[in-house]
This record gives structure tokens, C-alpha cells and sequence, in this order.
């Protein structure tokens, strides 16, 4: 009866110990590297809604952090939908946050629409622009001016589902180094303690080392799960991605 009690009270005391290191852990979360700020574009040449009295060379827009120029692009599209430029997308002078494309000779007097996509050397995320400008006589309408540009981040589902498992696996693995480390090895100081509970202590450990084993292998898999979607996303081999 007694043993049973003991084993009863060594499971949950177990469960308690394992809960409570997560919990502390918990707080954690917010020190993992997180990037908030996405290749946006704060400045352009043309600029939105600008009318020129002769045609531009080029578009370069500039982005608030680098962008991996394999994967992003500059459109530059007449009114009836055509792409016009000669689409040699490059950086400027090497600055991978500055991105331009050329533009054909003596282009038409008319409103042009700028479309950007962008991929974030610095967090991977994917954002998309578009603005417009004029050229010769052709006036942009007033809702169009006044709306200036767009922009917006892509959120695509299956790496958002594919991140969720790591957080979890981050968690768990930072769960048990935190019992291990700052938990136990306190306890084990103290002689008469330590003695009391040397066979609880084995079996703790021994479903702690499990938990982290589960642990790194959400984290592998969700790992995995990132660079395929990222890799969806962009239309390209995983081995690119």
C-alpha cells in the first residue's frame, strides 16, 4: 500500500516538477530571436503618384533591410497590363537594399504601376508593393494619388503552421536543461535531501531526458517543415530554399 502511495505521489511529484520547469521556462520565449521588420520599400525613384515630363532610364526602389535578389523582382507595367522593362532586376552599387530595373528607351506617355516582391535576406518573409507614376501629359487619377502605395506581408499558412511546432520543441528542450541544470542539481547539495529522493530523482530524470528527446525531434521535424514551405512558397527545389 505503501509503495503504491509512493509511486502514486513519485508520478505526479514528476508531472509537477516537469510543469514547473516549462512554466519557468516560458518566459524565455520572448529572448528567441524574432525579426519583426520585413523588406519593405520606404523610398523610390520614381516616387508613388510622381508624374514626369520625360520618360525615366529606370525604377530603383530602396527596402528597409537586405533582400535576396533571386527571389524578388520589380515589375513595371503599362495601363493595359504589360510588362515594359527589361527585366534585369539588380542591386545598386551592390547595395542589397536597394534593387533597380531598366527601363526601355522613350517610353509612351502614360500611368505605369510598379510592382514589387521582396524576400528578406534577414527573416526569410516575402512582401509585395505597388505604386504608381506618370509620364508626359498622363494624369493619375486623384484616388490613386492619394492612396499612395500598398504594401503587405505574405503570411503563408504552412510555414506559419510549420513554426508552431518549434516554439513547442523550444519549450520543451529549454524545459528540461532548466530542471536538469537549475532544478536538480541545487538539491542534490543537500546530503539528507538528496538521499531521500535518489530513486524519484532517477525516474524524473530518466522521463525528463524523454521529454527532450521529443522535444528535439519536434524541432528537426518542424525544422524540415520550414524549408519545405519556404521553399512552396517561393517555387523552387528545397535545396534552393
Amino acid at each position: 500500500m505503501i509503495t503504491q502511495k509512493r509511486r502514486k505521489f513519485d508520478y505526479y511529484f514528476a508531472i509537477v516538477a516537469i510543469a514547473a520547469s516549462i512554466s519557468l521556462a516560458s518566459p524565455m520565449l520572448p529572448l528567441i530571436p524574432k525579426a519583426y521588420a520585413h523588406a519593405f520599400v520606404i523610398g523610390s525613384d520614381p516616387s508613388p503618384s510622381q508624374s514626369l515630363p520625360t520618360p525615366p532610364s529606370k525604377v530603383v526602389v530602396h527596402l528597409s533591410e537586405p533582400v535576396d535578389i533571386h527571389y524578388s523582382s520589380i515589375k513595371v507595367l503599362d495601363a493595359g497590363g504589360k510588362e515594359i522593362d527589361m527585366k534585369d532586376d539588380h542591386y545598386v552599387n551592390g547595395d542589397h537594399t536597394a534593387l533597380s530595373v531598366t527601363l526601355p528607351p522613350g517610353i509612351k506617355d502614360g500611368i505605369y504601376t510598379v510592382s514589387t516582391k521582396m524576400l528578406s535576406e534577414t527573416d526569410g518573409h516575402v512582401t509585395e508593393n505597388a505604386f504608381v507614376f506618370g509620364v508626359g501629359q498622363a494624369a493619375i487619377p486623384t484616388a490613386i494619388a492619394n492612396g499612395g502605395n500598398g504594401q503587405s506581408s505574405q503570411l503563408y499558412l504552412p510555414e506559419a503552421f510549420a513554426r508552431f511546432p518549434t516554439l513547442v520543441g523550444q519549450v520543451i528542450v529549454v524545459g528540461g536543461a532548466f530542471a536538469t541544470l537549475w532544478l536538480w542539481k541545487p538539491v542534490t547539495k543537500i546530503d539528507w535531501f538528496s538521499g531521500a529522493i535518489k530513486e524519484m530523482r532517477r525516474m524524473i530524470d530518466k522521463r525528463i531526458a524523454i521529454l527532450m528527446i521529443i522535444g528535439s525531434g519536434i524541432l528537426i521535424a518542424s525544422d524540415f517543415g520550414m524549408i519545405y514551405a519556404e521553399a512552396k512558397s517561393l517555387d523552387v527545389g528545397i535545396v534552393d530554399a
